[in-house]
């Protein structure tokens, strides 16, 4: 497997994702080339995240009032 230009030019240990790069396959990949993924959680994957950042219905009201959009 060919390294990807950017680990042919430059030596580093980490890789560092927004939340939209949250799986395992791209953490799995990450550790193959010896460096430690740093990603953040993607709350779309996971209920139980979903259930504590959801908005409760007084939430989504002030929302409503000061027309902000959810």
């Amino acid at each position: 497997m060919a390294l990807p230009e950017t680990s042919r030019k430059v030596s580093y240990l980490y890789d560092l994702q927004d939340a939209a790069y949250d799986a395992d396959t791209i953490r799995e990949y990450s550790k193959l080339h010896g460096h430690r993924p740093i990603i953040d959680i993607n709350p779309k994957n996971s209920k139980e995240l979903k259930a504590q950042i959801a908005l409760t219905k007084e939430e989504k009201e002030k929302f409503k009032f000061l027309h902000m959009p959810l």
